[in-house]
């Protein structure tokens, strides 16, 4: 961008809201942090990584307990995260707000309080997993429905054999 080869709009940066970070209060500092990371005014879209967060943590990304278990944060609140990412709409440091890994509840959850809708919900979709239920959700309700590793992901169709599916 700095030596003027690729203009800003022509790039579609997405970034998220880590799972450590599922908290309200939070979710302004870590926009910041990616837009002072990436060098920029804003991103076109801000993601809340998943509908389930851990305990914030500063050590770790994924905070685990002695036994080595992921220690979940039992008080997130998706209501009060969205609300706060509308807030980073109309700050202008994000174009659209999205989801990620959300069911159809937790959409739903979301729709019901939403002033700005969120522009997608992205989740594992292939051919071992089609979510075929959610895109038609996603479809109905105008929640666009993106693909993360769309060519499979390592040790998916194995999983699958073994599981008789």
């Amino acid at each position: 961008l700095d030596d003027g080869k690729i203009a800003r709009d022509e790039l579609f940066i997405v970034t998220k809201l880590p799972r450590i970070a599922m908290h309200e209060k939070y979710v302004e500092d870590y926009l910041r942090q990616s837009l002072s990371a990436l060098q920029l005014a804003y991103v076109d879209l801000y993601l809340i990584h998943n509908p389930v967060g851990l305990v914030h943590s500063t050590e770790a990304v994924l905070p685990r307990d002695k036994d080595g278990n992921l220690i979940i944060d039992v008080k997130t609140d998706i209501v009060a995260i969205w609300k706060a990412m509308e807030k980073q709409v109309d700050s202008g440091r994000t174009k659209a707000i999205g989801v990620s890994n959300f069911n159809i509840s937790q959409l739903e959850r979301i729709l019901k309080i939403a002033r700005v809708k969120p522009a997608t919900n992205q989740v594992e979709c292939h051919l071992y997993l089609q979510q075929k239920e959610l895109i038609a959700w996603g479809k109905a309700h105008g929640v666009t429905v993106t693909a993360y590793s769309p060519l499979g992901s390592p040790g998916t169709s194995e999983s699958i054999r073994q599981e008789g599916r």
